[in-house]
């Protein structure tokens, strides 16, 4: 899909979505824990981001490589700033621009969907044929 969620091309709320937390535990690197969020399910904010609201990296955008649920994220980058515990941090929702399961399932948004689902991959379209030379006696 080439809309980024929540743009006016696909038209989906992800304000009314957003959810506030506190950092409870952070790895040093990429790895945080988020109170105030556990309700939330595998994937919320996967594709999406989170973004800082106090602390040295405030205001600081991150995006999620992968979020197990609840409150366990794993960032692509790590912050500017180390994460400090108690900071407080908004999670947005992601999409990772699959038709039936996000637009479809997910959002319920498959009328504004901007990708091509049934155009062949790469792979397919590259593919050689497998020609072998004929045997000889």
């Amino acid at each position: 899909c080439t809309h980024v969620l929540g743009d006016e091309k696909c038209g989906v709320d992800i304000n009314s979505m957003k959810r506030i937390g506190t950092i409870s535990s952070y790895n040093g690197s990429t790895g945080i824990v988020i109170s105030g969020v556990d309700d939330l399910p595998a994937n919320f904010s996967r594709g999406g981001y989170v973004r800082t609201i106090s602390g040295r990296n405030a205001f600081a955008k991150l995006d999620v490589k992968e979020h197990s649920g609840g409150g366990s994220i794993e960032l692509w980058t790590p912050p500017p700033f180390p994460f400090e515990i108690g900071q407080q941090i908004e999670v947005w929702p992601g999409c990772t621009k699959r038709a039936r399961e996000d637009c479809h399932s997910r959002f319920n948004n498959i009328k504004r969907f901007g990708g091509f689902p049934h155009v062949p991959g790469s792979d397919r379209a590259f593919r050689q044929a497998d020609v072998k030379p004929p045997e000889t006696s």
